[in-house]
């Protein structure tokens, strides 16, 4: 009776009669995998950084009163509480962070041809340390800038994760600008000369590299350039984006960084009010389509992922290019543009953070995954205008809790890695209501329940899935985020009235499948009898897939990815058998997920000690020959992406998935 009594206290008041809406999902039969999800994202606080080329750098984010503490008693941590977080009432669920390299990074001279450790004295990393630093050292600008924020906020974002047990995917794109001496005249309205093309993927390259190795910060994915095609802003075509990323994957490998995907652009907006600007987009990816379906079509292997700022207007892009994950760069959709002055998104009946969440589950079934840039500074109050904070913030005062709210009913338990089921309705934004499920990968199935306009009842039959029991948390226009308490799911069936200009999520109380380990093998076709006793043990207690080291056109097209991580959001654990190359270790360096290494072979590349253990964010054991020297390193050693671990073999597989299995609960 107490499990259900929050529902029927929500339900009470509710008018009889109200609109009935029925769903069949069947958690058995998924529709795809949500490579990253829209909830949490951040930007790199575009608008407040003169060394990243932007503007607004008086009313930057470092404003938060104690950055770059992110302890819960500061203005700054608070905002982290929020931002970073899946917990409490108010975590929004954290997916993706964004960030980009300094113009100030690479002075002229200092790259060379190819990536080496002689480079790496000469390069300029001191904007990203903690700390402050005088304005003047680096632009003219009279206001003081404090420097290190990406830094700051990509740790603060990894600390929260790991202590929650979440993952986040971290990318790195060459937002407005690339140092000024590579630039034609020195106007970035022109395209970088071919003859610094090498240059230019280098500069990206060294700040992947300096992330991963300093700083213990995994990185997904690398973008040559975000908005190629707003007029007059870059000059890049599709085609030298293109040649472009081929330079780029061969200095990605030269560092070591075989397993970071790469993107070529996002490219400007598909927004219903900005008819102009959708039309440039689609322009540009049709162009994109046809030169790696066509006279390019070589240079496709390395082309992982294609993004823009999408809205619901866009045809279906699954389908359009083998292995090629198709991202949302942004929040926007065609009723949630607005004019100077505007602060955010809310629950109403113009401006509603559930038709966001609509909008975000019908691109979904569209094949295209969120990476929601601008979403925090749209949702936590922040001015559209140049996303920068007012004079005055208070935590507190200034976010617009409904909005925030609402996203936080759904992120932090629509995870990435988690399916969107067959039955999903995937409405559009406007539509009045959409009931869409997610699950998979050892994840809490959840129902989402978007409801706009009127109060409905909703009748959802629950398929696939051995679920006896959910948590319901709401918000709704007038109301921050609850829990409604738990309900018993009788014969398959959820019945529940929700009222009007709300957002509601049914949470599975346990996990219907198990988690996923992923034992990455020479060759999936021959097993030796170390890796079949392996693969064996480790059934007994998770989802166990084997994948070739080399993977197979089937298994490319599977999960969407042409190299190793190939599953880096949903996977509870990476092992590497000791029959895999050091290329491969290397591709598995960098992921936020656990990595075993089994034998001898790999461990080093890893950084790992014989029947070591190191927690995200540790100091590794050994520096590899390709990370930067010693005395850029703390202590002289790089940090670890992700838990890492050894285990030497023998006759006893079960200690393997004994240390599976703690390395996860250690999270």
């Amino acid at each position: 009776m107490k499990m259900i009594l929050g529902i029927l206290l929500a339900s009470a008041g509710l008018t009889a009669g109200a609109e009935t809406i029925e769903a069949r999902l069947s958690f058995d039969h998924a529709i795809l995998q949500i490579q990253a999800g829209d909830g949490g994202s951040v930007c790199q606080f575009h608008g407040s950084d003169p060394l990243k080329g932007t503007i607004s750098a008086d009313r930057a984010y470092s404003t938060l009163r104690g950055f770059p503490d992110d302890s819960s008693t500061t203005e700054f941590g608070k905002f982290c509480d929020v931002a970073f977080s899946t917990r409490g009432t108010t975590g929004m669920g954290l997916h993706q962070v964004w960030s980009t390299p300094g113009i100030f990074q690479s002075p002229p001279g200092s790259l060379g041809k190819n990536y080496t450790s002689e480079t790496w004295p000469k390069l300029d990393f001191s904007m990203y340390e903690p700390g402050f630093l005088p304005a003047e050292r680096y632009t003219a600008k009279s206001v003081p800038h404090p420097r290190g924020h990406t830094v700051a906020m990509l740790q603060a974002a990894l600390k929260r994760a790991r202590r929650e047990g979440e993952r986040v995917l971290i990318w790195n794109d060459m937002h407005t600008d690339y140092p000024h001496w590579m630039w034609q005249d020195n106007q970035r309205s022109n395209p970088i000369p071919e003859k610094y093309w090498e240059a230019a993927a280098l500069h990206v390259v060294y700040y992947a590299k300096y992330l991963t190795s300093r700083h213990g910060i995994p990185v997904h994915t690398v973008s040559l350039q975000n908005e190629p095609d707003l007029p007059g802003r870059h000059g890049f075509t599709p085609e030298m984006l293109l040649r472009m990323s081929r330079i780029l994957r061969d200095k990605l490998d030269e560092a070591g960084l075989y397993g970071v995907r790469i993107m070529p652009f996002t490219s400007v907006g598909l927004n219903d009010v900005r008819l102009d600007w959708r039309n440039l987009t689609v322009r540009t990816l049709s162009e994109t389509f046809a030169l790696l379906n066509g006279p390019m079509a070589a240079y496709q292997p390395i082309i992982d992922s294609l993004g823009g700022h999408l809205s619901q207007s866009e045809e279906p892009f699954r389908g359009k290019l083998r292995n090629t994950q198709f991202w949302r760069a942004s929040g926007d959709a065609d009723n949630h543009w607005k004019g100077h002055g505007s602060v955010t998104f809310d629950m109403g009946p113009d401006d509603q953070i559930d038709e966001v969440i609509r909008l975000n589950t019908n691109l979904y079934g569209k094949g295209v995954s969120l990476a929601g840039i601008w979403q925090i500074a749209l949702r936590m109050g922040h001015t559209v205008d140049n996303f920068v904070l007012p004079e005055e913030f208070e935590i507190e005062k200034t976010f617009r809790h409904a909005a925030i709210d609402g996203a936080a009913v759904v992120y932090p338990y629509v995870r990435p890695g988690m399916f969107l089921v067959d039955g999903s309705m995937g409405k559009d934004a406007r539509e009045p209501y959409s009931v869409d499920g997610f699950g998979g990968r050892g994840h809490r199935e959840t129902v989402v329940i978007t409801n706009s306009g009127m109060e409905r009842e909703f009748r959802i039959y629950l398929a696939g899935a051995a679920i006896t029991e959910i948590e319901v948390f709401q918000a709704t226009a007038n109301s921050r985020k609850r829990s409604l308490g738990k309900m018993r799911v009788a014969g398959g069936l959820v019945a529940i009235r929700v009222p009007a200009d709300s957002v509601t999520s049914l949470v599975a109380v346990e996990p219907h499948t198990k988690a996923r380990a992923v034992m990455v093998v020479k060759d999936a076709e021959r097993l030796t009898e170390a890796e079949t006793a392996m693969r064996t043990s480790l059934a007994g207690s998770f989802d166990v897939r084997v994948v070739s080291a080399r993977m197979s056109q089937a298994e490319q097209d599977e999960f969407g990815s042409k190299r190793h991580p190939v599953d880096p959001m949903g996977t509870a654990v990476y092992v590497l058998s000791e029959s895999v190359d050091e290329a491969t270790a290397l591709a598995h360096r960098t992921v936020m997920a656990p990595v075993i290494a089994v034998g001898n072979n790999n461990r080093e590349a890893l950084g790992i000690a014989k029947g070591g253990q190191v927690a995200g964010g540790e100091a590794l054991a050994f520096r590899h020959r390709l990370d930067p020297p010693a005395g850029m390193l703390e202590g002289g050693l790089p940090k670890a992406c992700g838990p890492r671990a050894h285990w030497a073999g023998g006759a006893q597989p079960s200690a393997l998935r004994a240390l599976v299995d703690r390395i996860l609960r250690k999270g």
